[in-house]
């Protein structure tokens, strides 16, 4: 069984980046958007995700941009096993292209 976790930076990351506020996107958008799918992703195909660099533990999830979001990447890690049917998976970080839509704006063949 594969267990997906969150780290508690990366709420926090979250929060700083998308506070809650009454002006979308906030956190709470994040988690049920980009962090979701990239929990959904960990949860169906953690073995088969590319690794962050040539022999590196840790896997990156590349979430696409939406309409709220650019797009973003996370990066994940397996933190316990107890052999094959249990093992946990940690979201550490994430990063996002900040200037996406700035830049997609200024797109000549938009």
């Amino acid at each position: 069984m594969l267990s997906v976790e969150v780290a508690d930076s990366l709420y926090a990351k979250a929060d700083e980046r998308w506070p809650k506020r009454e002006q979308r996107p906030d956190s709470n958008d994040f988690c049920l958007g980009p962090l979701a799918a990239a929990i959904f992703q960990c949860e169906r195909g953690y073995d088969n995700l590319a690794p962050e660099s040539p022999g590196s533990p840790v896997r990156l999830i590349v979430i696409g941009p939406s309409g709220l979001f650019p797009p973003v990447v996370f990066y994940a890690i397996e933190v316990r096993s107890t052999g094959a049917r249990a093992r946990v998976i940690e979201n550490l970080d994430f990063t996002s292209d900040d200037d996406y839509f700035d830049l997609i704006a200024d797109d000549p063949d938009d």
